[in-house]
């Protein structure tokens, strides 16, 4: 049977010349059967130098074997990326849904994703259906894509008429 819990704080020096530092902080639990384990699992790391580029990270995992959710935030300068994830595991099979990916570029470009987009990955097969991602500003895009046999296959839509302006402002430039 499983029984473990930890926590973990750690003050990393990022550069020699610099008394600047980043923490890294974990706690979690893993507890139940051997065969199916229960966890709970939670990274943060913090950057305060100036030179990093990752300013803050956090990742949430939790579920068992057969289920599992995932969530993360990532924040860089000016920009940041969440992501929600839940899925389950199946005769060696994983099938998920990724319910939240937004792209946070600036007060003005953000890319959201438009819908619930379903994952699957098999021991020799990676399958993303429709990967659509909206910006109010820019206007919006859709993947779709298949790892197979060492290949990859997909399609991308990307609608450009909100990007006219933009297209327009580049070629008269010229």
């Amino acid at each position: 049977k499983w029984d473990m819990n930890w926590q973990l704080q750690q003050d990393i020096l990022l550069y020699s010349f610099s008394k600047e530092k980043s923490v890294i902080e974990s706690h979690g639990t893993i507890d139940g059967d051997f065969s199916n384990p229960h966890f709970s699992i939670q990274i943060k790391a913090q950057s305060e130098p100036r030179f990093a580029k990752v300013k803050k990270v956090l990742i949430q995992l939790s579920g068992d074997l057969a289920n599992q959710a995932l969530t993360a935030s990532v924040k860089l300068h000016h920009k940041k990326i969440f992501l929600k994830i839940k899925g389950q595991l199946r005769n060696q099979q994983w099938n998920g849904i990724l319910s939240q990916l937004t792209f946070i570029f600036d007060h003005n470009n953000q890319w959201q994703l438009t819908k619930p987009t379903a994952l699957s990955v098999k021991k020799d097969a990676v399958d993303i259906m429709p990967l659509c991602f909206s910006s109010t500003q820019a206007g919006n895009a859709c993947l779709q894509a298949t790892w197979s046999n060492k290949k990859i296959s997909g399609n991308i839509n990307i609608h450009i008429t909100r990007f006219a302006p933009l297209l327009s402002a580049t070629s008269n430039a010229d």
